[in-house]
C-alpha cells in the first residue's frame, strides 16, 4: 500500500515537471518568434495555472498512531443532536421524520447494545476500530 505522503509528493513532482516542460517549450518558442521577421515583436504566448485543484479518492488501510475512543453515554445530548440534524434534514427535503423520544430510545435493546459494545472499548487504545473484540455491531 502506498503511504499518503509518497503519493502527495509524487503529484506534487508531477506538477513541477509538467510546468518545467511548459516553460521549456516557452523558450523554444520564443527562440522561434526572436528568429521570424515580423514575430520577434510579439510576446510569446506562455500557459499559467495560478491554482490546481484535484479531487483525490484514498483508503485509508491503517493509522500509525493509537486512538483512544471515548464514549461517554449522554442520552440527552444525542437526542438533542440527532432532532437537530432530524429538524434541518425535514426543513431542507420536506420530510416528516419524527424526532427522537428518550423514553422510546430507552426501550429500543438493540440500540442500548451498541452503546454497552462502544463503552466496553472506553478509553482502551487501539489502532482501529476492526481490532477490538468487543465490537461487533
Amino acid at each position: 500500500m502506498v503511504k499518503l505522503s509518497d503519493y502527495l509528493n509524487y503529484l506534487n513532482n508531477e506538477v513541477i515537471q509538467a510546468r518545467k516542460k511548459a516553460d521549456e517549450q516557452a523558450i523554444e518558442i520564443a527562440k522561434e518568434y526572436a528568429k521570424h521577421e515580423y514575430l520577434k515583436y510579439f510576446k510569446v504566448p506562455r500557459f499559467s495555472m495560478p491554482v490546481i485543484k484535484m479531487n483525490i479518492p484514498i483508503k485509508i488501510n491503517q493509522l500509525d498512531t493509537e486512538t483512544k475512543y471515548d464514549f461517554d453515554r449522554d442520552y440527552d445530548l444525542f437526542i438533542a443532536e440527532a432532532n437537530e440534524k432530524i429538524t434541518k434534514v425535514n426543513q431542507e427535503k420536506q420530510l416528516n421524520i419524527k424526532p427522537l423520544v428518550k423514553e422510546e430510545l430507552l426501550e429500543n435493546k438493540e440500540l442500548i447494545s451498541v452503546f454497552d459494545k462502544l463503552e466496553l472499548e472506553d478509553r482502551k487504545p487501539v489502532k482501529n476500530i476492526s481490532e477490538s473484540q468487543h465490537f461487533r455491531l
